[in-house]
């Protein structure tokens, strides 16, 4: 399957494309400015039977977002360089050797990938706890999004992180 990463700076689709990947904690997409910002991200509210069960994704769950569609207002909400990456699960392998090499500790096995979820609500997010970094409200499904994360228990201080991986071993096209 393809999928497609938007860059709104020039010197990142390079790096992305010379094999460094950045990932960010969820509390990135809180703060982001304008139409991108999702006050939700990472948050979720339940009802079951008459009680109200609120939570909150761990702040250690990092993202690395991309879609699964290329269009003009894709590009116009999240940059104008894009790269097509032809082989999703190919990444996904990269990555997840590239982290077990890293030395940092990552649970619930890996980097793992999957499409977000959009909700009905856009004011409290039913869904499951399990995967709340998975789900959006609708007003954003206009963004096709697919996402690589992974969770750790170690402390890292930093909004992003840095990965650098293989990337000879997959086929990428650009239009930078």
């Amino acid at each position: 399957m393809k999928i497609y990463k938007y860059f709104n700076e020039k010197h990142h689709a390079q790096e992305f494309l010379s094999g460094k990947i950045r990932f960010s904690q969820l509390d990135v997409f809180r703060k982001c400015e304008g139409e991108r910002r999702d006050e939700l991200e990472g948050y979720s509210h339940s009802l079951i039977g008459s009680v109200n069960v609120y939570q909150q994704a761990k702040r250690e769950i990092f993202i690395f977002s991309t879609s699964l569609v290329h269009t003009a207002e894709n590009k116009h909400r999240f940059g104008d360089f894009v790269v097509e990456i032809e082989d999703h699960t190919g990444l996904q392998r990269c990555l997840n050797k590239s982290l077990a090499a890293s030395g940092v500790v990552f649970d619930e096995g890996g980097v793992g990938c999957d499409q977000v979820r959009y909700t009905k609500s856009d004011s409290a997010l039913e869904c499951q706890f399990d995967d709340i970094y998975l789900q959006k409200p609708s007003q954003f499904s206009i963004d096709s999004e697919f996402r690589y994360f992974f969770s750790t228990n170690f402390q890292i201080r930093s909004e992003r992180f840095i990965l650098a991986f293989d990337i000879e071993s997959l086929l990428l096209k650009d239009d930078v």
